[in-house]
């Protein structure tokens, strides 16, 4: 199990061009745990996870799958990507900064000035 901390600091820096995947926007949407059903074989205790889902996340199996060179490995996630792209597409759109938490220095990442 990871920790919380885990959960907010999944992050990579690799300037690694992926092929552009859109198959999920066609895809049905489903439920929550018709969505996660599909994804059993790549996640442990999915069932629990379905249950505890506001509190268990799933971001850092997919965030690894999303930076798979392999794009056909995003075949099974379509539908949580559906229900996801669905779920935020109907968040009040605002402007501002968003902060995330980050247990690595990344500073050297960047050059001065840069966005």
């Amino acid at each position: 199990m990871s920790s919380s901390a885990d959960n907010f600091a999944d992050i990579e820096l690799e300037n690694k061009r992926l092929p552009a995947f859109y198959g999920y926007l066609n895809y049905k949407l489903l439920s929550l745990g018709e969505a996660m059903r599909e994804l059993q074989d790549f996640l442990i205790e999915i069932n629990r996870f379905v249950k505890l889902a506001k509190k268990a996340f799933v971001h850092r199996i997919l965030n690894q799958t999303l930076r798979a060179e392999d794009r056909t490995k995003l075949r099974p996630w379509f539908g949580y990507l559906k229900l996801l792209d669905s779920a935020t597409s109907k968040l009040p759109k605002l402007k501002g900064t968003i902060f995330r938490r980050i247990d690595k220095n990344i500073t050297t990442s960047f050059k001065e000035g840069q966005r």
